[in-house]
């Protein structure tokens, strides 16, 4: 039977060894390829093992599991989360986990999440917008970007701008071509809405006024970016720019 490898976090080396000894006993599908107690090892050890399936405690000691995350290029696993927070609950389905167990650990709950997990191997995991949840008071310095074939991390000070294609987004990026992702425009103002970089232009586009080149005055000015493109500032919009723009 082809396995499927499985990388564990866990800070506690007790827990840490009860869930190797269980995953290894309950699930002869996973292998496990790896473990790791901080997030230093952590990182070494997924980049050096890239495992389909990341079984992971949330809070280490020192940081998070969402450190380990930031410090990837790629998030092309699947990730199940263990923790006894409550509050990372709710922030684990906004990740899109495969599914979120609590401690301690019922093994009925662990075989249902990686029974999930097993179901839709084959299927392009989206782990979005990871970073936008790791510490509540900052914004994200990275996107997780979902492509059909990966999930594509993007520093957020190279995005030029968004642009709304009906229920898709595509993403405009400094030096590569543009992503196309199925997320919508209203989703990205949603998550970048503290972020003073970022100004909603137009129905159809979120920009980043950082890259901004020119602004052509006109009864309704326009925006060039850094790339040539220009893009209209829409009459609603046009104080809400004014002011942003400016201060």
């Amino acid at each position: 039977m082809l396995k499927t490898s499985c990388f564990i976090i866990e800070d506690d080396v007790i827990a840490l060894d009860w869930l190797v000894r269980t995953v290894q006993k309950e699930f002869p599908q996973l292998e496990v390829v790896g473990t790791a107690t901080s997030v230093s090892e952590a990182v070494r050890g997924i980049q050096k093992t890239r495992p389909a399936l990341l079984l992971t405690d949330i809070e280490l000691d020192p940081g998070s599991s969402f450190e380990v995350l930031e410090q990837l290029d790629t998030l092309e696993f699947g990730i199940i989360f263990i923790t006894s927070f409550e509050q990372y609950a709710l922030q684990a389905i906004k990740l899109s986990a495969i599914d979120y167990v609590s401690k301690p650990v019922d093994v009925s709950e662990l075989r249902t999440a990686i029974s999930k997990f097993t179901q839709n191997q084959q299927q392009q995991l989206q782990i979005e917008n990871v970073l936008a949840h790791l510490n509540r008071n900052q914004q994200p310095k990275k996107l997780a970007i979902p492509t059909e074939q990966y999930v594509e991390l993007v520093e957020v000070a190279s995005i030029l701008y968004f642009k709304a294609e009906i229920n898709y987004c595509r993403i405009f990026l400094e030096d590569q071509k543009p992503i196309l992702v199925a997320k919508t425009l209203k989703e990205y103002d949603s998550l970048l809405a503290d972020d003073d970089n970022f100004i909603r232009i137009h129905q159809s586009h979120l920009i980043n006024k950082n890259k901004v080149k020119k602004i052509i005055k006109s009864k309704l000015p326009q925006v060039m970016m850094s790339n040539g493109d220009v893009l209209n500032v829409a009459r609603a919009k046009k104080g809400d720019f004014e002011a942003q723009m400016f201060r």
